[in-house]
């Protein structure tokens, strides 16, 4: 659903800016595509946030994984990661959703149909499906729970 939601975003955001070029260039005004444009990306970005988190493919620098040798201490390196990331998207939530709260009531100046609540809640809805799916990722996966531990004594 996430990939749909930023697909349609992103082709709404391009034909927004491509119909606002050809317009200017034809001196006409169109004052709704620019905020339409910032609206779409908002929503791109935020949704897109939640497929690469599905994918793992944020971008790294992973010269400190590779020069780990342990696979002990690497997954304690990957685990602390996405404690991090889990972190900070709980706390860009907590953001989103006390902006969207607070803008919700104020209409967008040239889109009468929209409010600075919507430019917010994508926010939310991406930092809380991505953390979601740290948080699955942190839990140990059924092949992990059979293998049997060692012992330490």
């Amino acid at each position: 659903m996430s990939d749909a939601v930023a697909t349609f975003a992103f082709a709404g955001f391009l034909c927004a800016i491509i119909a606002q070029v050809a317009y200017r260039y034809a001196g006409i005004s169109m004052v709704w595509s620019e905020e339409l444009a910032r609206l779409l990306n908002v929503y791109m970005v935020f949704f897109g946030l939640i497929l690469v988190t599905a994918d793992g493919g944020h971008l790294k620098i992973d010269i400190l994984e590779r020069s780990i040798r342990s696979p002990e201490a690497l997954r304690l390196l990957r685990v602390a990661h996405r404690v991090l990331a889990l972190v900070f998207l709980l706390c860009l939530a907590w953001g989103g959703v006390k902006l969207t709260l607070s803008s919700w009531a104020h209409p967008l100046a040239t889109m009468a149909w929209a409010n600075h609540g919507m430019v917010y809640l994508p926010v939310v809805i991406g930092a809380l499906l991505s953390a979601a799916l740290l948080v699955l990722q942190l839990l140990p996966t059924p092949d992990q729970a059979a293998q049997p531990q060692e012992d330490a004594g």
